[in-house]
Order: structure tokens, then C-alpha cells, then sequence
């Protein structure tokens, strides 16, 4: 199958996978284009690039753009060359060769969906990646109600998957735009998901196609007190926004839960000792609360269609 596709990988220390990340793509039966935006890497991983995959486009930022902006550079290059998909790859998952091919082929006969992912399993390739079996079981169990009885569908309808492997059609991004930049890390693909719905798309997993995702993350890594304030401030601030600005509730709502939830989890972590947690999750609810102008021009802008983030 013959199709214009820009796979885009967005890098930050990489670590070991990067290699298995990019070879995949090199043995795909679907040929791709590839853009590799690096967030200041110091591992190694840059000059790695370079060596062994010499004929795939790499920017390197000089400093930590964030998942979503990174991705974005790549996504504004699919609409402004009139790709007809994206296919987003996280630097820890790989593909088999037929992933793009099935996934294709399906959007083909099925285009009302805005994403469609393949199946995670885990780096081993003997299991379901463990964080995607939850989502997909709480969200369509049907699928391992069907796996049972060896009567698996084309595809299960979902209205969230974590954005390590997404084909995203040209359509897509023409409607709802890319990823939103107030997200450095963590909530920025459940917030392009619900765009997505909101406008009239769905979101599907393809069980025939399937990768692999290895979940190499240091992010969560144990912190001092401090570090944690500012960490755990930031998550929140985040968190409330997101709330503020979900479409499929009104923006009274989300603020109102977003104060809820603060006074419980300020309770619960002063209850069990954990100080600089309920600092941080208090500072970042101030916080966002300043900005809240900000938030209600985003919610109001984002419920308009168009190439959100990637344009303009």
C-alpha cells in the first residue's frame, strides 16, 4: 500500500531503544517518512541518530521543548506537506512490519476516525503493555470479553489511548490541530482526545496491527522535598486546567471539581505526613488559579475547528 505518511519521534534521552524505536520503522512494510525532534539530549542518544540512521530528518532543540510541542514541530510539517498521515512513535515503542499497513487499510474503509492506534504490547512482545490493558479494559472491555472467545472485532471504539503509537489522518489535523502546548508532559494526549470526539470523530485500537512499548521513563524518579513542591505544583496546575477546559463538561463544573478534588488531596496527604506534596498540590491550584482567564480563552478557542497549535 502506497501512502504519503510522516512518522514523527520526539527524543529526550532515549536510552537503549531509540535504536530498536527507529529500526522498526526501516522494516516497515509501509515506507515512511521520519522526523526526529530531539529535546536537548545528553545521553547519547543524538550522536546515535546521526551514526546509524544518517538518512532521517533530525532537529535538535537546545533545550526541552515538551512532548507536545516537540511532536507538534512534526505534525505542523504533515499538514503543511500534505501528508496523508502522521503516524506518532513514542522513543520507547517500536513497530512490526505490517502496523502501518494494517492500520492504513483499515482508516481507508473507516474514515470517521480521528486516531487510530495498534495494539500495545509490552517491550517482550508476550504480554499486553500493562497501562494500556487497564485503559482498554476499563474503557472497552469488549475486547478481552471477544479475545475469549476468539471472536475479536476489526476495531473497539475507545474514548482515550496514550499517544505512543497514533496514525493521525491529514483530516484530523485539519480539524482539531495538534497537540496543546500548555502541557509540558502527561495530560496532553488525553486533551487532543477529547477534541477530537468533541468534533465529531472517533478514536479506535486496530487489535490486528499491534507494536511495542517499553516504558522507558526516569520522570517519576524519587524527588527532594523541594523538587517535589515544584513537580507536584506543576501537575496540578496542570491538572485543574484540564478539568476547566474539557469540552464535554461546562467550565463551572470543572472548576468546581478542581476545588474539590485540592481539598481532598491536600487533607489526605497532610493526614499521612506527606508536607511537601500537599504544599505543591496547593500551590499549583494558586496557580492555576491566576490564570484561569487563560484557560477559559483556550476552552473557547478549542471548541472552534481548525489546525489548533500548528498553525499560526
Amino acid at each position: 500500500m502506497k501512502s504519503k505518511v510522516l512518522t514523527v519521534v520526539a527524543t529526550f534521552n532515549a536510552g537503549p531503544f531509540i535504536a530498536d524505536c527507529l529500526s522498526s520503522l526501516r522494516a516497515s512494510s509501509v515506507k515512511t517518512d521520519v522526523l526526529i525532534v530531539d529535546n536537548g539530549s545528553t545521553d547519547g542518544t543524538i550522536d546515535t541518530i546521526q551514526s546509524k540512521f544518517p538518512e532521517f530528518e533530525l532537529i535538535i532543540s537546545e533545550s526541552n521543548l515538551g512532548f507536545g510541542k516537540a511532536n507538534n514541530i512534526g505534525l505542523r510539517k504533515a499538514l503543511e506537506d500534505n501528508y496523508e498521515f502522521a503516524f506518532l512513535l513514542n522513543q520507547d515503542a517500536w513497530i512490526q512490519p505490517e502496523t502501518l499497513n494494517h492500520l492504513i487499510s483499515f482508516y481507508k474503509s473507516n474514515p470517521h476516525y480521528g486516531i487510530l492506534s495498534p495494539l500495545h504490547l509490552n517491550g517482550s512482545g508476550d504480554a499486553i503493555d500493562p497501562k494500556f490493558s487497564y485503559n482498554l479494559h476499563v474503557r472497552n472491555a469488549a475486547y478481552f470479553d471477544d479475545l475469549l472467545t476468539e471472536k475479536t472485532k476489526e476495531v473497539y471504539a475507545i474514548n482515550f489511548v496514550n499517544a505512543a503509537l497514533w496514525l493521525i489522518p491529514l483530516k484530523t489535523l485539519q480539524t482539531v490541530g495538534g497537540f496543546n502546548e500548555y502541557y509540558f508532559m502527561y495530560g496532553e494526549d488525553g486533551d487532543l482526545c477529547e477534541r477530537v470526539l468533541y468534533h465529531g470523530m472517533k478514536i479506535g485500537v486496530v487489535p490486528r496491527a499491534c507494536g511495542h512499548h517499553a516504558r522507558y521513563n526516569a520522570y517519576y524518579a524519587k524527588r527532594k522535598a523541594l523538587s517535589n513542591v515544584i513537580f507536584t505544583a506543576r501537575n496540578w496546575q496542570r491538572w485543574s486546567y484540564e478539568k476547566v477546559t474539557r469540552l464535554s463538561n461546562s467550565a463551572k463544573q470543572g472548576f468546581l471539581t478542581s476545588i474539590e478534588n485540592v481539598i481532598i488531596g491536600i487533607t489526605t496527604n497532610l493526614m499521612k505526613r506527606r508536607f511537601s506534596t500537599a504544599i505543591g498540590i496547593g500551590v499549583g491550584w494558586w496557580f492555576f488559579f491566576f490564570t484561569l482567564p487563560t484557560s477559559l480563552r483556550h476552552r473557547k478557542l478549542l471548541a472552534q475547528p481548525g489546525p489548533h497549535f500548528i498553525v499560526g
